[in-house]
């Protein structure tokens, strides 16, 4: 029987080493900050509450390896926070940015193992309560990955006398960070945010060709919640740093399906992690179980794409400086020509 198992985070002052495996599979997602110190936040937190964070960090890496179907899952040194509210949370994902792995796979009725233990039933300790966290002079932190609506959420906020800070990560599934981050930097020139923090996430398992060393699989590939695990990366700033406000530029655009699979008659998006309804499903979610002030959303969620263009019209000469989360980056395409 196949498992789905976690093993324990790894953990320095500056970076978190994710680990999971699917029997032979193993697997590893590595989180890099410059300005997050995870000493600090013990201190500061306790252990229980950071235990917690990695647990959660953990879990939206490990969910990629739901792709090779596992038929059980194994939270290892985690049971105790597997609560209800968790699965719910890890299960609804699941289901529906999954629903595209599943439809390619011809898998109309795959559904995610029981979970092992819940904890307000079987552990004798519950999860720690959600912190408060101490608001900045600058609560809100502005994810940043390089993009036309980055852009415009920047520009929005300037231009509403909103003070922000910016977060920038690399993944290494778009290439080498010193490159993402000096294609970042390049439109960042443009706007003016406070502080600008980083982290780099290096990640072996999309990269992983499990699908075509292992046909016997009959996988496609390896699907991954990258927007909803960006909800997660995030966190360890907000809790340093004092955000309150997460914000990510994202439109209403997402909201749109891409078909309605007649097998099961629901409606399949490739981009439901960006969904209004993947936004308030975690947003509610860190309130009660994280944190109780961060809250987390989309700040274009109003608009659609149209307009978003519609925006950068004021801010044409910045737009060159733009790019999107396509595998294949600008300074790629000018070095193929």
């Amino acid at each position: 029987m196949s498992t789905l198992t976690f093993e324990p985070v790894g953990r320095g002052r500056h970076h978190l080493h994710l680990r999971y495996r699917v029997d032979e599979f193993s697997f590893t997602t590595t989180y890099w900050y410059d300005t997050v110190d995870f000493d600090e936040l013990e201190a500061r937190y306790g252990s229980d509450h950071l235990r917690l964070l990695e647990f959660h960090l953990l879990a939206f890496e490990a969910n990629k390896a739901l792709s090779l179907a596992p038929e059980a899952i194994d939270v290892g040194p985690y049971a105790d926070l597997v609560t209800p509210e968790f699965w719910e949370l890890w299960e609804t994902v699941f289901h529906h940015v999954w629903a595209v792995w599943r439809y390619e796979n011809d898998l109309p009725d795959y559904r995610l193992p029981a979970p092992p233990v819940a904890a307000s039933k079987m552990s004798s300790s519950s999860p720690p309560s959600p912190v408060t966290v101490d608001p900045a002079d600058t609560p809100t932190l502005m994810l940043c990955g390089g993009g036309k609506d980055s852009l415009a959420s920047m520009k929005l906020l300037e231009r509403g006398g909103v003070d922000y800070d910016a977060f920038v990560y690399s993944h290494s599934t778009y290439g080498r960070g010193t490159m993402q981050h000096a294609l970042i930097d390049g439109l960042l020139a443009s706007c003016v945010p406070g502080t600008v923090h980083r982290a780099w996430v290096i990640d072996d398992g999309l990269d992983a060709p499990v699908a075509t060393v292992y046909p016997e699989l009959e996988l496609t590939r390896l699907i991954a919640a990258e927007t909803v695990s960006s909800y997660w990366t995030a966190l360890p700033l907000a809790l340093a740093h004092g955000y309150t406000e997460v914000a990510l530029g994202i439109s209403h655009s997402t909201d749109e399906h891409n078909l309605t699979w007649d097998v099961t008659g629901e409606d399949v998006s490739y981009l439901w992690g960006m969904s209004s309804s993947a936004e308030q499903l975690l947003h509610d979610y860190i309130r009660s179980h994280v944190a109780t002030n961060v809250e987390v959303f989309h700040i274009l969620r109003p608009i659609y794409d149209v307009n978003v263009f519609t925006l950068l019209n004021r801010d044409l000469p910045s737009v060159p400086a733009t790019h999107s989360c396509a595998q294949l980056k600008p300074c790629l395409l000018y070095t193929s020509d």
